[in-house]
């Protein structure tokens, strides 16, 4: 398993920014002897996962591109997610959602409830709103500078709140990597919300517990560090870097 492990923190060692790194780039990078990293190195250049270019550098070959491409034909966020919202749900007994963003609207992806679902919960392929619910804070959050300049003074307008306020909020969101609401999309219900990153290490899910106000006094630490540790799981799974992808932990 340790094996597998540093074979995989190679492969993660690039990135865009960082296409073509030396042997002793990827050592420190893993903090790792160099001797160490050249085994495994060795190893994946063998298998055809590394190409050593003339200069000595090492780069990802295009088998990825195969897998890549085999990927994408073969699950998507729902089969990718489910397993872990269903063991969320069951774990933390309270409903878990997935939400992506649309223009000024969110739209409910999918939803995992427990034995007694909460009620007025989205349902898939529900739209609504951008709000100052905890996923619609996320998903915000994290769109892109010019998609955000469209939306916000909609956004600002509807929550009654100055565009210069929710930025404040937002970039506290981005910070932390996480936001809580208490009644902020429907009034007697309480989510926690991570975002989801992709393979390009952006943000166009978030993953999302919600339950009655009334059970959430005294939970949300504890529900909070497992929602970001499944929330990095579910990343992992859909190809962000490991680097980039949500912590563990949380400063809560």
């Amino acid at each position: 398993m340790r094996t597998v492990r540093r074979a995989l923190s190679v492969l993660d060692c690039f990135s865009p920014a960082s296409a073509r790194l030396t042997l002793q780039e990827i050592a420190d990078r893993l903090g790792l002897a160099k001797s160490t990293t050249f085994r495994a190195v060795n190893a994946l250049e063998d298998l055809g996962y590394l190409v050593r270019l003339t200069d000595q550098r090492y780069c990802l070959s295009l088998q990825f591109t195969r897998l890549g491409a085999l990927a994408r034909d073969t699950v998507g966020i729902r089969e990718i997610a489910r397993p872990a919202m269903e063991q969320l749900a069951r774990t933390s007994r309270e409903s878990v959602t997935v939400f992506t963003i649309e223009g000024s609207e969110y739209i409910c992806v999918d939803v995992c409830s427990p034995p007694a679902p909460v009620m007025g919960l989205n349902r898939p392929g529900q739209r609504g709103p951008l709000n100052l619910g905890a996923a619609s804070l996320v998903l915000m959050a994290y769109l892109p500078e010019p998609a955000l300049i469209r939306i916000l003074p909609a956004v600002a307008r509807r929550m009654r709140h100055s565009q210069c306020d929710l930025r404040s909020i937002l970039a506290n969101v981005r910070k932390q990597q996480y936001a809580v609401s208490h009644g902020g999309a429907i009034p007697g219900l309480s989510a926690l919300s991570v975002p989801l990153f992709g393979a390009d290490d952006a943000v166009r899910y978030s993953l999302n517990i919600v339950m009655p106000t009334a059970r959430a006094r005294g939970r949300i630490v504890p529900l909070l560090r497992l929602l970001r540790k499944v929330g990095r799981k579910v990343s992992l799974g859909l190809g962000a870097s490991v680097r980039g992808c949500v912590h563990e932990t949380s400063d809560t």
